[in-house]
């Protein structure tokens, strides 16, 4: 399945029920006319789920995990195909109700049938219908949770891991073709809510520009199939950014940080005017090594590493803990890295490798009160969401090494890593998810001198068109404006195409208000309450220090000249 939005809380929907009292010999009053609705229209879509795969678990007399349906807007969708970051709307098929006629053990035990030698798939079927949609077009990706483990309010365990059985409202027969292709990317077929404006069904009040409206009694679409069938290979790419794993030692003034707090100083930082190299242009049979390595140091670089520290491990897998992470003692090379089979934008000779790393803007907040575990996305009304694309090399760290020896097309033993380093793209997409199929692209600087020395005249950073093009099927129409950086802090992201992700800083690495200040006295330190008693375990590596931060640069000349344009909350 494709790749579920950066790490995020999905919004769960309540649904009013409106209960109307009528005596026996009563009338049951009409609710008529546009302004004595007491709901409004809504829509509906329904249909059926098909599961393709292994038997499932059972514990206490109930099958473990349930079919999850996420919705995204067609024109809104999670990456890689887009940059939402929370699903319009999201249904439930219990595995009870799946699975109705599968064997299950009534014991506190939990009991997997492949674990004790069933194999083979197994096929169910059940129906959904899942409320409430305004008039649009809607995809559905899917999941069934085999774990047991998704809970949809918490960053550490909102998104598929190793082991779910991946799919949606796809195009069957083409994902048919596909099979065992980890880079796939399914077909998601668009369904619609709705009739056209200007038809009799959409009712008097509808106007006539042909886009789709709710009528008067609401929308059905009927006979959606959705098909989940992939069993995801792979864990979330857990990961914790190198150099990070306690309080700094000393304090450290920033834009984001202006009192210095040593919980949150930033694992790096990047000036918004950032002046680095034009990458030299000779062919790489004859290309300097010197000016390769000379252009990459100009970037901004951040080291990830694979799994978590030592001291962290066995609270992160401790079953009866909150965490649950997919990881064992001894597994230091817990990532994967694998060539897409495609260049990247800014130059066809260099492989675009997976896993993608993505940094997404956080919320403004200095002084730390608002959102003291630093975690929340900006979003609009906010500002618009801003997000970062960095340049995944493999695990030599060297650019002329990805380009003379890139990693194998497929993730398996011999593309394990134990870090990904990534070079940081000097320029920002901003996006409105308000104003669909519309961005920005930033970046302070158009051109630069050569990393190669005897090329004395300015040179492109990038290519605009071939850049432009390349983000299109993502963003939309995206415009480039010259302008400096949106400075803040940035959560790093990790993306599978498998549909696993994992973001810093998340919930396992500090603790909310309620839990209280953490307490070091520990390894791994403690949240400790307020009113005393046992606090959970903090993974301190996962916190609020695990950022870049953009830093203003004040009285910058680039920044008077190119301000952050408005599109990116300049």
């Amino acid at each position: 399945m494709r790749p579920l939005p950066f790490p995020r809380a999905l919004p769960f929907v309540a649904a009013a029920l409106v209960v109307v009292g009528m005596g026996a010999c009563e009338s049951v009053p009409v609710d008529t006319g546009a302004g004595s609705r007491v709901l409004a229209p809504s829509g509906v879509i329904e249909g059926s789920v098909l599961y393709s795969g292994p038997h499932p678990c059972s514990e206490n007399g109930h099958i473990v995990g349930n079919l999850i349906l996420l919705f995204f807007n067609s024109d809104q969708r999670p990456p890689p195909a887009g940059v939402a970051t929370t699903a319009v709307n999201f249904g439930v098929v219990s595995g009870d109700v799946l699975f109705q006629n599968e064997p299950r053990t009534a014991s506190g035990t939990r009991y997997c049938p492949k674990d004790h030698g069933v194999t083979g798939t197994l096929t169910e079927t059940a129906p959904f219908s899942v409320s409430p949609f305004s008039a649009g077009t809607y995809i559905i990706e899917a999941f069934f949770d085999y774990t047991g483990d998704f809970l949809p309010t918490f960053k550490f365990r909102n998104l598929p891991e190793q082991g779910d059985i991946g799919g949606g409202a796809i195009d069957t027969a083409d994902a048919l073709l596909h099979v065992g292709d980890v880079n796939y990317q399914p077909i998601f077929t668009p369904i619609a809510v709705g009739v056209r404006a200007g038809t009799v069904d959409a009712g008097p009040d509808a106007g006539a520009d042909g886009g789709l409206v709710l009528p008067p009694q609401g929308f059905v679409t009927s006979n959606v199939s959705v098909t989940v069938g992939s069993v995801l290979p792979l864990a979330r790419p857990y990961f914790y950014v190198d150099g990070v794993t306690a309080p700094a030692t000393s304090p450290e003034v920033t834009t984001a940080n202006p009192n210095g707090d040593v919980d949150y100083v930033p694992a790096a930082t990047m000036a918004q005017d950032i002046q680095i190299l034009a990458p030299p242009l000779a062919a790489p049979a004859v290309v300097s090594v010197a000016n390769v390595q000379a252009f990459q140091s100009s970037l901004t670089s951040m080291k990830l590493n694979a799994g978590l520290p030592s001291g962290e491990l066995a609270a992160a897998v401790d079953p009866s803990g909150p965490f649950h992470f997919q990881l064992t003692q001894g597994n230091t090379k817990s990532l994967f890295i694998w060539n897409s089979g495609a260049g990247i934008p800014e130059s066809s000779l260099i492989p675009s490798l997976y896993p993608q790393v993505v940094f997404t803007r956080l919320v403004s907040d200095p002084n730390h009160t608002v959102d003291p575990q630093s975690i929340t996305q900006q979003l609009p009304p906010a500002g618009p969401v801003v997000v970062m694309l960095g340049i995944t090399l493999g695990p030599t760290d060297d650019v002329l090494d990805i380009v003379f020896t890139p990693p194998a097309s497929t993730p398996s033993a011999s593309t394990a890593s134990d870090h990904v380093t990534t070079l940081i793209r000097p320029v920002a997409v901003c996006v409105d998810p308000t104003v669909p199929g519309q961005a920005t692209l930033v970046t302070p600087f158009l051109e630069a001198q050569s990393a190669d020395p005897t090329v004395t005249t300015p040179q492109p950073i990038f290519d605009p068109p071939t850049v432009l093009a390349a983000l299109q099927p993502i963003f939309g129409n995206v415009t480039l404006v010259q302008g400096c950086l949106p400075p803040g802090r940035y959560a790093p992201n990790l993306v599978y195409p498998t549909g696993q992700a994992w973001t810093v800083p998340n919930e396992s690495g500090s603790c909310s208000p309620l839990e209280g200040s953490i307490d070091f006295g520990s390894s791994p330190p403690t949240c400790a309450p307020s009113g005393g008693g046992a606090g959970r375990d903090v993974l301190f590596s996962q916190g609020p220090r695990s950022v870049l931060e953009v830093t203003a640069s004040p009285g910058s000349a680039t920044c008077a000249k190119f301000p952050v344009p408005a599109a990116c909350g300049g």
